[in-house]
């Protein structure tokens, strides 16, 4: 019998990277959150070609309201717009709220069960940032 954060770990496999998943397997959990967060970030400088910037000012520039670099609708409904806004706002979340946490707090010990949701919500996040597109400049 498995109890919920096998579950939820197992969901997220799919979509997280495999170096936080042997960090996680292996009881680093901290570890496995700080890198995916970290990583989450870097797919976003990746997919966009701003490696000249980083945390929140990467996340509120390429997933802009106006004139984004990336996104995954027209922004034309009230609707694609929120959705648009939802991604960038989560990611300023697991920028400031999960990144930056885990990074300068080393010593913290953190739960398997609390690991596993904090993968599981950022690999939803990933499968989100794959759907993303190059916007081009008109």
């Amino acid at each position: 019998m498995t109890d919920d954060s096998d579950v939820a770990f197992t969901l997220a496999e799919m979509s997280i990277t495999s170096h936080a998943r042997s960090l996680f397997a292996s009881g680093f959990h901290r570890d496995a959150i700080r890198h995916e967060a970290q990583d989450l970030l870097a797919e976003i400088a990746d997919r966009s070609g701003r490696d000249d910037l980083n945390g929140q000012s990467l996340v509120q520039s390429v997933l802009a309201d106006d004139k984004p670099s990336l996104a995954f609708n027209e922004r034309q409904t009230a609707k694609e717009r929120n959705e648009h806004a939802s991604l960038r706002y989560l990611m300023l979340g697991v920028t400031t709220g999960v990144r930056n946490i885990y990074s300068h707090d080393v010593r913290s010990i953190v739960p398997r069960d609390e690991a596993a949701l904090w993968l599981l919500l950022m690999s939803r996040l990933r499968q989100q940032i794959e759907r993303l597109d190059n916007v081009s400049e008109a």
